[in-house]
């Protein structure tokens, strides 16, 4: 929240359209993931299951060849730095920055590591009756397939603890600082400080996208 002496800081290129995408997508799928699982639709959980591996490997290459605020070299940062992020919160009139926060990169990375346990868990994992598994369950025994099936369900609850923590703070961010997080991953633009988000040339998309279609049609054909 900005103090009546203080301007408001101008529109600026926060995210990218990839980066929107993928943000939405992984949304829609991890609720449709939770909702096939726990109603037994376990051949459309494992199709999608696959999908969110293809995004996943998309983001993690995104968050090195991506735009610049989608770059993990842009927003991950030492404990100095979080603590001096959690410190100027107390600040009045602070605008938002381009790209994640100190804080919010911790968020970030948690979510991605949770995510990586989740979908690692699901392509080995083993059900009761061995009908239902994940496309790489052929590489490990039963008794460990059946042991992975139990990280799997426990990597969930923890993703869903942190997803909850997410979208808490984002809604601290809208009450206590009025910050509007949501608005600019719809819009890609918002009011911050900073240098316009850099995007990369159209040719990292692709080999992006391809990469990612690469990894599906292998998981699908196995």
């Amino acid at each position: 929240m900005t103090s009546p002496d203080t301007p408001s800081p101008a529109s600026r290129s926060i995210w990218d359209r990839a980066t929107r995408l993928w943000h939405w997508t992984i949304v829609l799928a991890i609720a449709a993931m939770w909702f096939t699982a726990e109603f037994h639709y376990f051949a459309i959980h494992r199709i999608i299951g696959i999908l969110l591996v293809a995004a996943l490997v998309f983001r993690l290459y995104w968050g090195l060849f991506g735009s610049r605020t989608a770059r993990f070299t842009s927003f991950v940062r030492g404990p100095k730095a979080i603590g001096a992020y959690i410190v100027s919160l107390r600040q009045k009139g602070r605008a938002q920055s381009v790209g994640h926060s100190a804080l919010g990169a911790l968020g970030v990375v948690a979510l991605l590591l949770a995510m990586a346990a989740q979908l690692g868990t699901g392509l080995f994992a083993v059900d009761t009756d061995g009908m239902n598994s994940g496309p790489l369950a052929r590489f490990v025994s039963f008794p460990i397939g059946r042991t992975v099936a139990d990280l799997h369900e426990l990597s969930f609850n923890i993703l869903l603890a942190l997803i909850v923590l997410h979208v808490a703070a984002v809604a601290l961010y809208l009450l206590g600082k009025r910050i509007n997080l949501v608005r600019p991953m719809i819009t890609g633009r918002g009011p911050a400080v900073g240098p316009d988000n850099k995007k990369p040339g159209p040719f990292a998309l692709i080999i992006g996208v391809a990469l990612s279609v690469a990894i599906a049609i292998v998981l699908f054909e196995l």
